[in-house]
């Protein structure tokens, strides 16, 4: 049964929200900074124009109406959605699968560890790198053969790498350490050599969570270290330290970036997704807020101040008191200069 709030929550949504959303120019993705700033922009001019009164108003009723709302039937809902979600990414992505798999490997050294290591990543950077690359795979897919049509594909794999899948990289590392029992874990390395120590070390069960050219074609796109082979629709690739040229099917290089691409963009939103809802859906998150609420007296925002939250502090402290065992070093330590 729909509580009677979310039936005001969807008017407000449709009333201001959804007019400033649709009316903000996401269609192309190379502007995707500037339709945000748009959008925060036409959001900030409406809060404005709101009087405090009704902002204390919607408030103090929003809060009151928590107190109504059935925590039991509010796990059981989560639980399911969860549920249902989890079968959907695990049914359609070989490498969701397996990134899920190593997700609850990790939990079961630590519960909720995964919520610290999939956030390395700020939401909305996450969504402006699954954004950015949208027109370089249109543009490939405009052009039949050629030149242009492989530096394409390079320039694929270039912006793939450095908005989102880097950054994945070091997610898998970060959970492949904590499954195996490391407390103190390292991410300082380059994502080179990151990407080769977990091709070496990752059993056959979790190699499909990296690609095996990953390294040398992000290397090759940067350096421009790379030239086209248009008899046989090749990208010729240079190696480092004298070893022989590698020959990728331009076709399989695009293939390879959009690979990259969904388990570390739109995958990975949906599996950030999906352990958010776990931690904010659980037992031992929902019902020492919902009690705390319903204890509360919400009458006036000066009120709210005074409510007594404590035992929620305790609770969330107690459900990351495990994860404090962790030192996750994310950032090189600038040596400091002794002056003399």
């Amino acid at each position: 049964m729909t509580h009677p709030y979310q039936k005001k929550i969807t008017n407000l949504f449709h009333q201001h929200l959804k007019p400033i959303v649709n009316n903000t120019n996401f269609q192309d993705s190379r502007y995707f900074q500037t339709a945000m700033f748009q959008m925060q922009d036409e959001m900030g001019k409406k809060l404005k124009a709101v009087e405090p009164q009704e902002v204390e108003a919607f408030t103090i009723d929003f809060l009151n109406s928590l107190k109504q709302l059935d925590v039991n039937e509010m796990l059981k809902q989560t639980s399911v959605q969860c549920r249902e979600l989890k079968y959907q990414l695990e049914a359609e992505s070989e490498q969701a699968a397996a990134l899920i798999e190593l997700i609850e490997e990790a939990e079961m050294q630590t519960p909720f560890i995964s919520f610290v290591i999939l956030n390395r990543l700020h939401l909305l950077d996450l969504i402006k790198g699954i954004n950015e690359p949208e027109h370089l795979f249109k543009e490939y897919c405009r052009e039949r053969v050629g030149e242009h049509r492989a530096r394409v594909a390079m320039k694929l794999i270039g912006a793939v790498v450095e908005n989102l899948y880097k950054h994945y990289i070091k997610v898998v590392w970060e959970l492949w350490r904590v499954s195996q029992g490391d407390t103190k874990i390292n991410t300082t390395d380059s994502y080179a050599f990151l990407t080769k120590k977990l091709i070496r070390q990752l059993p056959p069960k979790y190699q499909v969570l990296v690609h095996e050219h990953a390294s040398l074609l992000r290397n090759a796109a940067q350096h421009f270290s790379y030239w086209y082979e248009p008899k046989k629709d090749l990208i010729i690739v240079v190696q480092d330290n004298g070893q022989p040229p590698v020959a990728i099917k331009v076709h399989y290089v695009y293939k390879m970036a959009k690979a990259m691409y969904e388990i570390s963009g739109p995958y990975f939103f949906h599996i950030h997704r999906l352990y958010t809802m776990k931690l904010f859906g659980s037992k031992s998150f929902l019902k020492p807020v919902f009690k705390a609420f319903k204890k509360a007296n919400f009458e006036t925002l000066e009120e709210l101040g005074k409510a007594d939250f404590k035992e929620v502090e305790q609770q969330m402290e107690l459900l990351f008191q495990p994860v404090r065992k962790y030192e996750f070093v994310r950032s090189s330590q600038k040596k400091q200069v002794k002056s003399t």
